[in-house]
């Protein structure tokens, strides 16, 4: 470890410069030492290690030591910080209708400002066998070299990237901002090391030392004080004494539950293979552990010998340190309490830094090779255990198809989840690009269904808000209703025997719709026992064509029926298309459906569509004619426009036989126009027992899953594919727990949907059925205008449950005259 000035003039302020190792940038992503070393830096979102299998988790860990075994003979070196920092973590939304941007402030207000959030970085280093200086002075053969060198680090990094797929590495480089300034992402990162703060880093001109570490320090033998223009902060160290006799995956996985901010580093410098026998047999000759490192750990030094000498592990120079932040000396001296109890059950003898503070300071820099602090041996399976990059999924802030995230959820470790319909990976820019965005959500009544739904589809009216947006809800024993309806939207109930508004035939005359009715009007009088003939074809058509030559006023379904001819027997007028059509026409069992006056059907009437299909879904005679018609109007409004519909209780919806197309082919078509489904049901069962089902299932990229204990494993496991250990925490979930789990790609996330203080809203998002009379009673007296009826229907609601709460009172507490 190289001294430093410190250790002699303690409580002296000096800038930071000497202490910097770094020269300049050789290319937008790659670094170099004043000592010739490459280095480049990769953001990795980590691993969610919370709901990953032990099988799973092992298998990272053994494919991170295979990594480090083969970079063993590459001169590499690797340094490893987790960052735990505050950030600020509102997410952009405009919303220009009043109840969504009521319930986003009022939502919103419940995570503040700032969050802890944890950041993984590798950097990769070559340390240079060949010093510059030592080269001849002939500027191209050094130019010559340096291209060399990065051509063969290049390759390395690659190769080590793709291992590390499994944690979606993202290289840090050079940006241009709109300003056309050049930013340095790498160097942001180091300059937070040195000065606790995190602001943007130019590209500098001249030497990085004179770039970063704009803040001034003072180290004492305990305590270490950044000063910068704008902040204080203090800074306490732990190291590991001891190390446990064994070590496990994950092992200071303990300290991403931390409420206080730090940066843990770590190193490790790859021995070739020789070098490592070497370091073994210098041990057995001792005639016992040299009590440093991992093979304190293996207590037979021969067996530790063959298993490296058959590629078992490989071994390297390792350092640790953990310097936890405060804004105080008395916070942080209570924070590095907290760490070091956290770090005392992974069986580690952790103990405070207060010899060469300042070495552990420094070493936080990369390639800062002098500055190491206790220096041990350590095995390539040891630091995947120490650093195995393991995480929380917090999904997506920035950078997704429509934008930033839909909303924020909780998490039971303290991160926001950024919720997507859409998946894409961190890190990529997707922002415009058409990507898979179902979701499907599968909920038991009364586990919080209803408000997940509200609560995302009310967060996702932020979209109508720059670009032209629809949505429609298609929904079941009014559910959805007050919401969309405080949303400004239209709500369409169709009653049995009452008049739907519907009449297709004033469509305007395009082809597509000409050919459709065609196919609606076939479907209203085909079936099994009385198949259709080409004469009967031929018949309808025609008569679609004469019909829709006319003015639209005039257009009903009653003139297709007058312009069908009739067959000359009695067995061809009883079974004739006439005599099928008329129950549907003026006078006819299901005049009431489509043969209307006007068509009030209008997908683009408002931004937000309801559909209510209580009744008619479970009528035979009408549902498969509703829903084709319903299916081919929504297609006004897949325009390219950005739009998403729902189904709750999707499989009353697609079990219908209207849906079997519109599952295959139409999904594929909606995505390319920039659209999704989001499909809810309360059991897997009711979706998977049907084809159509099956196949929007097989469609979601996104899933959520409400608690279920009683979930059956071959629906959860088999056929969803949840793993073993995300089955296992979903069957725990208490039913009222508010606590959902999150999948997306093999990754998932446990979120709370929980809202204190939000009861008004709640009742908007799932207005029960005994609360939907008092909403019919606020339309009727106040109108239609959310504004308006709002505050009347949840007066309402207070009053009947004061009500109720009286009458329960009484029940337990009978006055006694």
């Amino acid at each position: 470890m190289k001294p430093t000035k410190y250790a002699t003039a303690i409580n002296q302020e000096v800038s930071l410069a000497h202490y910097i190792p770094y020269s300049s940038h050789l290319t937008d992503s790659i670094l170099i030492t004043t000592d010739g070393d490459l280095l480049q830096m990769f953001r990795l979102s980590g691993v969610a290690f919370e709901t990953k299998d032990n099988e799973e988790l092992s298998l990272l860990h053994q494919r991170l030591n295979t990594l480090y075994k083969g970079l063993s003979e590459s001169d590499v070196s690797l340094w490893t910080h987790v960052i735990r920092r505050k950030v600020k973590h509102t997410i952009n939304g405009e919303f220009n209708q009043h109840f969504a941007a009521h319930f986003d402030a009022v939502y919103n207000a419940q995570f503040g400002e700032e969050i802890m959030t944890n950041e993984f970085y590798v950097t990769v280093i070559q340390r240079s066998t060949d010093r510059l200086k030592k080269l001849n002075r002939n500027i191209d053969a050094i130019k010559a070299r340096l291209v060399e060198r990065i051509d063969a680090f290049t390759e390395v990094t690659d190769l080590i990237k793709n291992n590390l797929e499994s944690y979606h590495p993202t290289s840090l480089t050079c940006k241009t901002n709109q300003q056309g300034t050049v930013l340095s992402e790498p160097l942001t990162v180091l300059n937070y090391l040195l000065t606790h703060e995190w602001v943007n880093v130019h590209k500098p001109t001249g030497e990085i030392k004179h770039a970063i570490g704009n803040a001034w320090i003072k180290i004492g033998s305990d305590t270490i004080e950044l000063n910068s223009v704008s902040s204080t902060h203090y800074a306490q160290g732990i190291d590991i004494k001891e190390y446990a006799s064994r070590s496990y995956n994950g092992l200071l996985n303990g300290l991403l539950y931390s409420e206080f901010e730090f940066v843990l580093t770590q190193s490790f410098s790859l021995y070739p293979r020789k070098i490592a026998a070497k370091f073994i047999k210098t041990q057995k000759r001792r005639g016992k552990s040299s009590g440093d490192g991992a093979i304190t750990q293996i207590q037979d030094l021969d067996q530790a010998s063959n298993d490296l000498l058959d590629g078992h592990f490989a071994m390297g120079e390792y350092h640790f340190s953990l310097l936890v932040f405060g804004d105080s000396i008395d916070n942080v001296r209570q924070y590095r309490s907290e760490a070091q109890k956290s770090l005392s059950h992974s069986e580690l003898l952790c103990v405070p830094i207060k010899i060469a503070t300042d070495a552990a300071f420094f070493a936080q820099l990369p390639a800062n090779w002098g500055y190491r602090p206790r220096v041990v041996g350590l095995t390539s399976r040891n630091f995947a255990s120490f650093s195995p990059f393991h995480n929380f999924l917090i999904g997506k802030k920035e950078g997704n198809p429509w934008g930033d995230a839909v909303t924020r959820l909780k998490t039971l470790s303290g991160h926001p989840f950024y919720f997507n319909f859409h998946y894409t990976l961190t890190g990529d820019d997707n922002f415009n690009e058409k990507v898979a965005g179902n979701t499907r959500m599968i909920g038991m009544t009364g586990t919080g269904k209803t408000v997940a739904l509200g609560l995302l589809y009310c967060q996702a009216q932020k979209y109508a808000q720059h670009s032209p947006f629809s949505t429609v809800f298609f929904d079941k024993d009014r559910g959805a209703e007050v919401m969309i309806r405080a949303l400004g939207g239209n709500y369409l109930r169709v009653q049995n025997g009452k008049q739907t508004g519907f009449n297709p035939l004033q469509m305007n005359p395009t082809p597509q719709n000409i050919s459709f009715l065609k196919r609606w009007v076939r479907q209203l009088v085909e079936s099994k026992q009385h198949p259709l003939t080409t004469l009967d074809e031929r018949s309808i058509s025609q008569a679609v064509d004469t019909v829709m030559r006319m003015e639209k006023p005039l257009r009903r379904l009653t003139l297709i029926n007058q312009n069908i001819a009739v067959g000359t027997s009695k067995e061809e007028r009883e079974n004739s298309i006439k005599a099928r059509l008329d129950k549907w026409c003026q006078g006819g069992e299901f005049a009431w459906v489509f043969d209307n006056d006007v068509d009030l059907l209008d997908f683009n009437s408002a931004t937000n569509i309801g559909i209510d299909g209580t009744e008619f879904l479970d009528n035979h005679d009408i549902r498969t004619p509703i829903c084709l018609y319903l299916l081919h109007r929504m297609d006004e409004v897949i325009d390219g426009r950005r739009f998403f519909y729902v189904m709750d209780e999707a499989w009353k919806w697609v079990n219908d036989d209207a849906f079997s197309d519109f599952v295959g082919n139409k999904q594929l078509t909606i995505r390319k126009q920039n659209g999704f489904g989001v499909f809810a049901t309360q059991l897997p069962s009711s979706l998977l027992g049907s084809p159509q089902g099956a196949a929007l299932i097989e469609s979601c990229s996104t899933e959520i899953y409400l608690p279920n204990p009683k979930a059956k494993h071959d629906e959860y496991v088999t056929d969803l594919g949840l793993s073993e250990k995300e089955f296992s925490i979903l069957k725990e979930f208490g039913e009222k727990s508010r606590l959902c789990l999150i999948k997306q790609g093999n990754q998932s996330a446990i979120c709370s949907l929980t809202m204190p203080g939000m009861s008004n809203e709640l009742t908007l998002l799932s207005a029960s059925s005994d609360e939907l009379p008092l909403f019919d009673e606020s339309i009727k007296e106040v109108g239609e205008n959310p504004i308006d009826w709002i505050p009347i229907f949840l007066q309402k609601v207070r009053e009947e449950k004061e009500r109720k709460q009286g009458v329960r009172n009484e029940q337990h507490h009978p006055i006694v005259s």
